[in-house]
């Protein structure tokens, strides 16, 4: 799954967490989206380059778009 590219809401939580991690063990690559920035962050330190945490409220369509563009920025 080289280049493939995941997004995963609510990634802070457990259930996103264990997502991330599984994903990421399969050779992808994974954004993270959450409001909860301090919990991205730490996870990025943890799961190295190819996680990718941006902090985002999913309730505003124009944040959810931005992120959108932020990824594309990243991953192309």
């Amino acid at each position: 799954m080289d280049n493939k590219v995941a997004v995963i809401t609510g990634a802070a939580g457990g259930m996103g967490q264990a997502f991330t991690r599984t994903l990421l063990a399969d050779g992808m690559r994974v954004v993270g989206l959450d409001i909860a920035q301090e919990t991205l962050s730490e996870m990025a330190s943890c799961l190295g380059d190819r996680f990718l945490g941006i902090a985002v409220d999913l309730t505003d369509p124009a944040a959810v778009s931005e992120s959108f563009d932020q990824i594309v920025d990243a991953y192309g």
